[in-house]
């Protein structure tokens, strides 16, 4: 199977940007994307606003690197924006804190950008390469047959899964169809599952399983299984996980529900859009990344909020 691309984004709203102090570095809270946590820095200076793509991985003895393709934004509650983009490799040995930034005019970020005295920071990253980046512990084992529980294997790649049909037949309509409902497969104790991660696939058994495994920086490819195998409960699960314990910024969720059509996630979202930022946040600066009807529902709460 062909790795999809390991993109993310950013967000960060900063408020009361007349009260910035010169020279103090303010931070957006930290969020996971490919088992590494990240976050946006930023200070003035006398002449200059930075923007910086904070890697906060610790240092160990053990060598890792991303190489990354890194675009910063600034918006403003308006639409304006200004970007500039650079590439960077983070490693166990780089420096911490001002890793890759780029800089921009002061007197203009103050003319142009700061509305309601507020700004939006997006940063766009790409990670090209990882090396030496630890896959996260599995908190179940399927890779050991146990005749009382589990009565089919799952080829998964290189790797197999013994599962219990039962189980997997009440978590997944998909699944009940194709072990249970007197299918061709029903019979078979081997079956492959084509166009699937095997990293993916253990996450999402460990949620069909009921162990407590969604984390940001997993959660968007365990929906996508979700969708796939039509998994009605780990759905509900990864919806509640999004509103209850994510840092997701908003812009992610609202996506998110929009694609998945979680209800109460995207009422939960609306609700937390309390300003015209907070809802520019969610739009960017590209319309094009949005459906239609998520942009009329945007568009909608924009006009309720200049009332």
């Amino acid at each position: 199977m062909q790795p999809s691309a390991k993109q993310f984004v950013l967000t960060h709203i900063v408020e009361k940007v007349s009260g910035l102090t010169a020279e103090s570095i303010q931070a957006s809270q930290s969020v996971k994307h490919f088992n590494i946590p990240w976050k946006i820095l930023y200070r003035h200076s006398e002449r200059l606003f930075t923007i910086a793509l904070c890697c906060c991985k610790p240092r160990t003895d053990r060598i890792w690197t991303a190489a990354t393709q890194i675009t910063f934004k600034m918006i403003s509650v308006n639409g304006n924006y200004e970007s500039k983009t650079r590439r960077y490799t983070f490693a166990n040995d780089s420096q911490a804190g001002w890793c890759g930034y780029s800089t921009f005019e002061w007197a203009m970020f103050l003319k142009e950008f700061a509305v309601d005295d507020k700004i939006i920071l997006e940063v766009h990253v790409t990670i090209e390469s990882m090396t030496g980046i630890e896959r996260p512990e599995k908190l179940k084992h399927f890779d050991r047959a146990d005749r009382k529980f589990t009565d089919v294997v799952l080829e998964v790649g290189e790797e197999n899964f013994h599962v219990s049909k039962v189980v997997l037949a009440e978590q997944s309509t998909h699944f009940k169809r194709r072990l249970m409902d007197h299918s061709r497969q029903a019979k078979q104790s081997v079956i492959n599952l084509e166009g699937v991660s095997s990293e993916d696939f253990q996450v999402f058994l460990e949620l069909v399983y009921m162990e407590n495994t969604l984390t940001d920086s997993n959660i968007e490819d365990v929906l996508k299984l979700v969708e796939k195998y039509e998994a009605k409960n780990p759905g509900r699960l990864c919806e509640q996980f999004l509103i209850m314990d994510s840092k997701h910024s908003l812009k992610t969720k609202m996506q998110i529900a929009e694609q998945y059509q979680f209800q109460k996630l995207k009422a939960h979202c609306l609700s937390n859009m309390k300003s015209r930022a907070d809802v520019r946040a969610v739009m960017g600066t590209d319309s094009s990344e949005l459906d239609a009807p998520l942009m009329r529902v945007l568009l909608e709460k924009l006009l309720q909020l200049n009332q």
